[in-house]
C-alpha cells in the first residue's frame, strides 16, 4: 500500500496546483501511517516509513523548489544505506516522471544531468554500503566464535595443541583486519625472556631487546609512527618492511604473560587506531593464553594420570627387582620428560644403582654410602619428597658420583612400613623443571614403586630359601640338579662345552670330631665362599651334600675347567681357616676335586655325574689334595 500512496501523491495533479494543500493531505496521511506501522513494527514497515519521508519531502521540494535541491543528493545516499532495492530503484524511477515537466519545458539538460548522477551516485554507495556491512557481519561473527567457540577446540578429542595453535591464527588474522595493520604477531613470556608463539607474518625472527621487550618491562602500551626516523628496533623483524608499529602487553592479573603487537610497512599507519578495539583484543589474547595454559596442564594431568595408571598395572606383572627397578624409571621419566632418573635398592648394608636413565653412567654400581649427596639427605626425610628447585648454591652434590650440571633436583625415598628400601633420584640440568602435580604423581609412583619392591624383595627372600643352602649361601642340591637338567635341554637344541667340578673337603669328619660341630660350619661356610668368589658369574655353584660341593662351568672345555679346578684347589690350601675366633687358632683345609666335561667324557646329564664323581674317587684315593680329570 506505500508505494501506492507514493505513486499517488507524486503524480497527483493537486501537487502542482495547490501544494500548500497537498502538503498538508501528505502530512496528515504520513502521521497516521507512522502511528500504526512503526508500532507494531509489521514486515515492510521500513518501505512505508520511507515513503512517507518521501511524501513529507516531495511537499516541500513543491513549495521551495530551488531552496532544497542540494538536499537531493545526501537524501539519495541515506536512503540507500539505510533501503533495500525494493525501495529506492522506485525512487529513481519516479524522479524524472515529477522533474520532467519542469525539465523539458524549460530544456534544464543540466539537471537531467544532476539527476542521473545522483542516482548513479547512490547506486556506488548502495553497492559499497552493502559491501562493507556483509565484511562488518563476518568480522562479528568471527570475533564471537572466537569467543565462544574456539576455532580447533572441541571436546571431541581433538589433539590441544593444534588446536590452540589453529585458534591463534585465526584470532591474529581477525586482529591484523581489525587493526588495519601488515601483519600481527603474538609473544608470549617465559623465564623472563619473550618467545614468538604465532604470526601472521612471513619468516618472523625475534631479535632481543626492542620495542616488544620495552612494552613488556614497562607493562604498558607502545606505539610508533615512524620507526626509522626515531631509531627504534621493533624487537622482532620479518620479510616485510616494519615502519609504525603497536605493541600491547597481555596481563594476567599483575603478571605479563605475552605481548600483542601489530606491524606495518606504512608510517602512521595506527595513528587514527581506536584505542578501545586494541585494548578489547589484548584481553581476548590474554584470555586465549589462559585458557590454553589451563588446557595444557589439564592434558599433562591426564596424561599424568594415564602414565600412573599404566606404569601401575606393569609393576604388578613381575616380581623381580631389576625389572620393576628399570620400569618405575621409565615411568618417572615419563611423568617429568625434563628429568634423568637414577634408583638405589639397599642390599647387604650396600646401596646398588638397580636402574640408570637420562643421567651419566658412573663407573662403579654398588656404593658404601650415599652420604655427601643430597640423594642421601633425602633419607632422612621418611617417605616425604626432597625437591630442590635450584641448587647452584648447593655445596653438596646431587648424587654419589659426577652426573653432570645438574640444577634441580627431586629426591624421593622409598619406604615400606618403616624399613628404608632404597631412593628414586631425579635431576634436570634447568631450574624448576617440575610442577607441583607431577611431584604429586611420581610420589604416588613410589608408593606404589615401594609396595612392588616389598613384595619383590620377599619373594626373592622366599626363593632363596627354597633354592638355597641356608648355612653356605649356594644354590642346595634340589635346585643344582634342577638347573644341570635345564642345561642339557639346551645342549640338546644348541651344543656348546660343559664341565662339571665335584669338590670334597679332606678329612672334614676330624674336624667335626676335634674341633667340634661350630668349627666344621665355619670351614664349609669359608669354603663356600671361596668357591663363590673364584666362579664366574654364568657358573653354578651349589653345595652338593654334607662337605660336598659342585660347579657347574658353562662354555668350558675339560682344560679350561682343569685351570679353575687347580686355583680353587691351591687357594683353599693356602687360606688358613680360624676355628677360634677369640685365640685367634687356624687350621689348614685341602680339597680333592674330580672333574669331567660334556661332550668328552659324558652325552647326559647322569653321565656327566657320574664321570665327576669316579673321578673324585680317585683323587681321594690317589692321596686327597689334587685335581684328578676324568
Amino acid at each position: 500500500m506505500a508505494p501506492g500512496v507514493l505513486w499517488a501523491g507524486l503524480m497527483s495533479p493537486l501537487s502542482f496546483r495547490h501544494p500548500a494543500l497537498w502538503l498538508i493531505c501528505s502530512t496528515i496521511i504520513s502521521l497516521a501511517f507512522l502511528a500504526g506501522t512503526l508500532k507494531q513494527k509489521k514486515p515492510g514497515y521500513k518501505a512505508g516509513l520511507f515513503c512517507c519521508l518521501a511524501l513529507l519531502l516531495a511537499g516541500l521540494s513543491l513549495l521551495f523548489r530551488e531552496s532544497i535541491r542540494f538536499l537531493l543528493l545526501p537524501l539519495a545516499v541515506a536512503v540507500t544505506s539505510f533501503f533495500g532495492p525494493e525501495v529506492f530503484l522506485p525512487l529513481w524511477g519516479a524522479l524524472p516522471v515529477v522533474e520532467a515537466k519542469r525539465i523539458f519545458l524549460l530544456h534544464q539538460y543540466g539537471d537531467i544531468l544532476f539527476v542521473l548522477s545522483a542516482a548513479g551516485s547512490a547506486a556506488v554507495a548502495y553497492v559499497s554500503l552493502r559491501h562493507f556491512k556483509a565484511k562488518t557481519i563476518e568480522l562479528r561473527q568471527k570475533l564471537n566464535t572466537i569467543r565462544e567457540d574456539p576455532p580447533g577446540v572441541s571436546s571431541g578429542g581433538l589433539d590441544l595443541k593444534e588446536a590452540a595453535e589453529t585458534e591463534l591464527r585465526s584470532a591474529l588474522n581477525l586482529a591484523k583486519h581489525i587493526l588495519g595493520a601488515g601483519s600481527a604477531s603474538l609473544f608470549q613470556a617465559g623465564a623472563d625472556e619473550l618467545s614468538l608463539r604465532c604470526s601472521t607474518a612471513r619468516n618472523p625472527r625475534v631479535s632481543g631487546e626492542g620495542l616488544i621487550r620495552l612494552c613488556y618491562k614497562k607493562r604498558q602500551p607502545v606505539a610508533i609512527g615512524n620507526i626509522k626516523e626515531r631509531d627504534h628496533n621493533p624487537g622482532y623483524s620479518h620479510e616485510e618492511e616494519i615502519r609504525s608499529m603497536t605493541a600491547s602487553p597481555l596481563m594476567d592479573g599483575d603478571i605479563v604473560i605475552g605481548v600483542l603487537a601489530a606491524d606495518s610497512p606504512r608510517p602512521d599507519a595506527f595513528a587514527a587506531m581506536d584505542t578501545a578495539a586494541l585494548s578489547a583484543l589484548s584481553l581476548l589474547f590474554a584470555g586465549m593464553l589462559k585458557r590454553q595454559r589451563v588446557h595444557g596442564e589439564m592434558d599433562r594431568n591426564l596424561r599424568g594420570f594415564e602414565v600412573f595408571r599404566d606404569e601401575s598395572s606393569m609393576l604388578l606383572k613381575t616380581l623381580d627387582t631389576r625389572a620393576i627397578a628399570q620400569e618405575s624409571v621409565r615411568a618417572a621419566m615419563r611423568i617429568a620428560p625434563a628429568m634423568g632418573a637414577a634408583l638405589f635398592l639397599i642390599e647387604n648394608d650396600f646401596f646398588e644403582l638397580k636402574s640408570l636413565a637420562g643421567i651419566r653412567e658412573p663407573g662403579k654400581k654398588r656404593f658404601q654410602s650415599l652420604r655427601g649427596s643430597l640423594a642421601g639427605n633425602a633419607m632422612k626425610h621418611d617417605a616425604e619428597p626432597l625437591y630442590l628447585s635450584d641448587i647452584r648454591d648447593y655445596s653438596l652434590p646431587a648424587l654419589p658420583f659426577d652426573a653432570g650440571h645438574i640444577k634441580a633436583v627431586l629426591m624421593q625415598p622409598l619406604v615400606y612400613e618403616d624399613e628404608m628400601l632404597g631412593v628414586l633420584a631425579m635431576v634436570s640440568d634447568r631450574t624448576n623443571p617440575l610442577t607441583v602435580y607431577q611431584i604429586e604423581l611420581i610420589r604416588m609412583l613410589s608408593n606404589q614403586l615401594s609396595v612392588m619392591l616389598s613384595r619383590a624383595i620377599l619373594h626373592e627372600r622366599i626363593r632363596l630359601m627354597a633354592t638355597t643352602d641356608g648355612l653356605t649361601g649356594l644354590y642346595n642340591h634340589r635346585h643344582f640338579q634342577e638347573r644341570l637338567a635345564g642345561e642339557f635341554k639346551r645342549l640338546s637344541r644348541h651344543p656348546r662345552p660343559l664341565s662339571l667340578l665335584l669338590v670334597d673337603i679332606d678329612f672334614f669328619k676330624k674336624v667335626n670330631d676335634t674341633y667340634g660341630h661350630p668349627a666344621g660350619d665355619a670351614v664349609l661356610k669359608l669354603v663356600a665362599s671361596i668357591i663363590k668368589g673364584i666362579a664366574r658369574d654364568t657358573d653354578i655353584p651349589a653345595r652338593y651334600g654334607g662337605e660336598e660341593f659342585a660347579a657347574l662351568l658353562m662354555d668350558t672345555d675339560k682344560a679350561g675347567a682343569a685351570q679353575l679346578a687347580e686355583r680353587l684347589r691351591r687357594t683353599i690350601a693356602e687360606t688358613p681357616f680360624p676355628i677360634d675366633g677369640g685365640n685367634r687358632k687356624t687350621l689348614s683345609v685341602s680339597v680333592s676335586i674330580g672333574v669331567a666335561s660334556f661332550p668328552a667324557d659324558a652325552k647326559t646329564k647322569e653321565a656327566l655325574i657320574e664321570a665327576a664323581d669316579k673321578a673324585l674317587y680317585r683323587a681321594k684315593h690317589e692321596g686327597r689334595n689334587r685335581v684328578v680329570l676324568s
